[in-house]
């Protein structure tokens, strides 16, 4: 691969295949169904679409260009053809819909996991669903389920990592987005990095089924991008405040405001910032 003008372009021997994939992989339950297509309106459409057929759990479906995605409250998700990791996987997990966040969680431990395997960066997570390099955003998780009498019948995470794009040329995001090229220096291999995602959502989708959330949310707080800092949650009727104390094992956000009060947020239509000080309340 080359870079020339400040932007990254792919060569040929990056494009996205099954057969290039999963050569030299051997996943358990993620990926072992694979569609991977050049062109999609949206790959967490088209996930959902093949969960409502029972499509096997794991199921992945990546694109090299997505013509309408988004991310949490219908934000656009802005990715050139070629330049990144555009992938949703269909999940099939045994929980209640209050607990559909330790999946998000899961997901953000293995894209970190992943992105360390092949850059020498430091990528932390902002809960609930965001992946930051420093104090800017190089990956977004969107998580979408459908529910049954309180329990997920099935989940799509969609998963969006900026990989060989150089997001200073796109002043609309440079402020808040950056991605691997950028932090790293050099252009990464989409189907390497793929494989090490698959692998490890396999790894920890499969502990998760078999030991539970306590081992993973533990490693989560080891990667956290706000805890013990002052943060600010915001819904459509209501703002808090304080400091991220916590995360339940649930996945809910523990936040302690100026007068002591513990709030526990929900991960749902929020949106969270980190702030440079809370007043009244010791980090």
């Amino acid at each position: 691969m080359t870079a020339t003008n400040h932007k990254a372009h792919q060569h040929d021997e990056d494009y996205l295949s099954p057969d290039k994939i999963l050569d030299g992989i051997a996943p358990q339950r993620i990926g072992q169904r694979l569609y991977c297509l050049k062109r999609v309106d949206s790959t967490n459409r088209i996930a959902k679409l093949l969960a409502t057929r029972a499509v096997p759990d794991g199921t992945i479906v990546v694109a090299d260009h997505q013509t309408a995605g988004r991310g949490r409250y219908d934000r656009s998700w802005i990715a050139p053809h070629g330049s990144s990791i555009l992938c949703s996987v269909v999940l099939y997990p045994s929980v209640q819909a209050n607990q559909s966040a330790r999946i998000t969680m899961l997901s953000s431990l293995a894209v970190c996991a992943a992105i360390r395997e092949h850059c020498p960066l430091q990528p932390k997570i902002k809960w609930p669903n965001d992946i930051y390099i420093g104090t800017k955003k190089v990956c977004g998780i969107l998580t979408e389920y459908n529910v049954d009498a309180e329990k997920v019948k099935w989940m799509v995470v969609g998963i969006g990592i900026n990989v060989n794009f150089d997001t200073t040329c796109y002043p609309d995001i440079s402020d808040i987005a950056t991605s691997l090229y950028n932090e790293g220096g050099s252009l990464i291999s989409r189907v390497s990095l793929l494989k090490s995602l698959i692998m490890n959502f396999d790894n920890l989708y499969l502990q998760f089924l078999l030991n539970g959330f306590p081992d993973l949310v533990r490693l989560w707080k080891q990667q956290s991008c706000i805890l013990d800092k002052p943060v600010s949650v915001s819904d459509n009727v209501t703002t808090v405040h304080g400091i991220a104390r916590d995360i339940t094992s649930d996945g809910y956000l523990l936040i302690e405001d100026s007068h002591g009060t513990v709030h526990e947020i929900v991960c749902g239509d929020v949106s969270l910032r980190i702030l440079s000080s809370a007043a009244g309340v010791q980090p």
